[in-house]
Parts: structure tokens; sequence; C-alpha cells
């Protein structure tokens, strides 16, 4: 389940050139457990289009965003944690 607004998964591309042909590697985050649905079809989907591109394009999928810490954006693993600690701060200055 995902909050309004924010996006249930990211993606970074890199590109690497082959002689024979090009090779693109990437990484999808999402915030759901490895345990979630979403994760399990998203590993079924990736390696589908792995062996249907013969290797020529490579995702790894991340649950849980691979616990980066991304306290600047909202939804992220961490996020939660660091607005409250910033309020608690803020409400023992007054």
């Amino acid at each position: 389940m995902t909050k309004p607004g924010v996006p249930p998964a990211a993606f970074c591309f890199t590109h690497r050139t082959a002689r024979a042909s090009p090779v693109w590697r990437a990484r999808q985050f999402h915030n759901q457990p490895a345990e979630s649905h979403l994760h399990g079809f998203l590993v079924q989907m990736w390696t589908a289009v792995r062996a249907e591109t013969n290797g020529r394009l490579d995702v790894t999928v991340y649950p849980q965003n691979a616990r980066i810490l991304a306290w600047h954006m909202p939804g992220t693993f961490g996020a939660e944690r660091r607005v409250s600690i910033c309020r608690r701060r803020a409400a023992a200055r007054h």
C-alpha cells in the first residue's frame, strides 16, 4: 500500500556499451517488504524481460527501498521517523 502522491517505485538506469550489443542495468526500488506480492511480481516481470532481451536489460529489484534512509523524501523508509524526531526537538525548545 502506498501513500497518496508517493510513487510506489523508483528506477535508476545505467548504460554500458559492449562491442556486440549494449547492456542496460537498472535498479528498481519499492517501499514494500520482500514478502509482499508486489516484490514477487516485480521480480517475475524483470526476470521475463531479462530473458526476452537476452540479458541486454538487467533490472534488480530492491524491497523496502534497500533500507536507504531518505528522510527528505516523504513515504520513504525513515522519513516518518526523521519528521517525528524534528517535531519532538522543536516542541522541547518551546
